[in-house]
């Protein structure tokens, strides 16, 4: 692993641990947004940069401060009192991060939206040669 990777890996599980599920997905999405944008047209700058200022940014982005650390890993400097430039000449570090990110929208995703409740359990008394107890849970979410 590069020491990019673990730097990145590090913030990134920092920013995990200290921020509520809606707002780490909202963040992380809109990030992958932006990055996908600089590797799939790596030679247009007006996808390099970014106004901190800019309502999004502020309310979905920095709203978590670690991110600026993580901006600051992949090569985001400030170019001006409000803007961010992306300087790194390796896209590397960029699709790491938005492969590590997407993961974590994926798992964010699906502890969301998992059922609250545990599930339903019973037990069962199975007699015979050796009688047994069985826990049996029910996983179906009633459909």
């Amino acid at each position: 692993m590069d020491s990019y990777e673990t730097k990145i890996d590090e913030i990134v599980q920092n920013i995990y641990n200290k921020n509520e599920i809606d707002t780490l997905i909202t963040a992380f999405e809109l990030l992958i947004k932006l990055f996908q944008n600089i590797i799939n047209n790596p030679n247009e700058n007006k996808f390099k940069n970014f106004k901190l200022t800019n309502e999004a940014i502020k309310t979905k982005i920095l709203i978590i401060p670690e991110i600026k650390d993580l901006l600051k890993v992949l090569g985001y400097e400030n170019t001006s009192e409000d803007t961010l430039t992306f300087n790194n000449t390796s896209l590397n570090p960029l699709e790491f991060t938005c492969e590590v990110l997407n993961k974590k929208v994926i798992y964010l995703s699906y502890k969301k939206d998992r059922p609250k409740t545990p599930p339903k359990k019973e037990v069962v008394e199975v007699e015979g040669s050796y009688p047994i107890k069985l826990l049996i849970y029910d996983i179906s979410n009633g459909s």
